[in-house]
């Protein structure tokens, strides 16, 4: 990843914050296999936000339990966690 794209990676993760609630929209085309472990509007919540120019920068904690999912080093249960393209997520609006 170059300069230029670590910028626009930065831009766009800019726009969440750890506790913000997501939806999964799309498939990332750079990640076809996240379609079989997240389903289009799965929802969950960020708990991790790396800005270390990564590929998948996001860790969230999904709503749904699944063998592929994992604790992302200890931030969620067992099976809850997963890292996500930044193209892949919308930030979703709650009732709090």
């Amino acid at each position: 990843m170059n300069n230029i794209e670590k910028a626009i990676l930065n831009l766009k993760i800019n726009k969440f914050k750890i506790g913000d609630r997501v939806m999964f929209t799309k498939i990332d085309p750079k990640f076809p296999y996240t379609g079989n472990d997240i389903k289009p509007k799965e929802t969950g919540t960020i708990r991790i936000i790396k800005t270390d120019g990564r590929a998948l920068p996001i860790g969230i904690e999904w709503d749904l339990k699944t063998p592929s999912k994992h604790t992302m080093n200890g931030e969620c249960p067992q099976g809850y966690g997963y890292w996500i393209s930044i193209n892949s997520i919308k930030k979703i609006k709650t009732n709090s």
